[in-house]
């Protein structure tokens, strides 16, 4: 008897050996899923208000002192932020500027009830500075400008030190005005109005710069 070839037995056999393992992976895969829905996504903003009430120095003769003045400003940003402060000139003599000192401390103690009974009004609490904490002390032309708002009335960083004002955080200054007592007698009867800007910038990283 004629033997067959030994490749033929294999065939029938890797033909079943396929057919089992598409059935093995024929079964069905059960799943399910859920959803978070509604998600938001919004930018915060930077936002300040300061005092609305003028500060007026009457008065002045060389060597005098006026009495002093409050002002503040508050953090009413989402977010962290720092600040600075400059003085712009809006009418009168710029020139009297340079015999005016500007005498300006963060969180005085000695500020009148009214402003007491304001300050408490205005947000959470103070900045993190010591009472009386000097910020600026030289003639007012020193901090005309942004550039030199920016080098030398940075309204949050007393001693040079960097730090942010949380929101709804508030800083209260004293500011006190002395006239030279070498105020050359050209500028009798001389006015200058200026304002006080504030500028706020979210903290950027950590170099506290904006």
């Amino acid at each position: 008897m004629k033997k067959l070839p030994k490749k033929k037995y294999f065939v029938p056999l890797l033909v079943v050996a396929i057919m089992l393992i598409a059935a093995a992976g024929a079964y069905a895969v059960w799943a399910n899923q859920d959803s978070l829905d509604g998600n938001t996504i919004s930018t915060g903003g930077v936002d300040i208000t300061a005092s609305d009430t003028a500060m007026h120095f009457d008065g002045l003769m060389p060597g005098a002192q006026a009495p002093a003045q409050f002002m503040w400003v508050r953090n009413d940003s989402t977010v962290p932020i720092m600040m600075y402060a400059y003085v712009r000139v809006t009418e009168g003599d710029a020139a009297l500027t340079n015999y005016v000192k500007a005498d300006i401390t963060l969180a005085p103690p000695d500020f009148p009830t009214d402003a007491a009974t304001l300050a408490s009004s205005l947000g959470r609490d103070q900045v993190n500075a010591p009472n009386g904490w000097p910020v600026y002390n030289d003639v007012l032309a020193g901090i005309l400008g942004v550039d030199n708002g920016k080098a030398h009335l940075r309204t949050l960083t007393p001693s040079g030190v960097p730090t942010p004002m949380d929101p709804n955080q508030y800083a209260l200054y004293k500011v006190v005005l002395t006239l030279d007592p070498n105020t050359p007698d050209t500028f009798q009867n001389k006015t200058v109005k200026c304002d006080v800007v504030f500028v706020g910038g979210q903290v950027n990283g950590a170099s506290l710069e904006f």
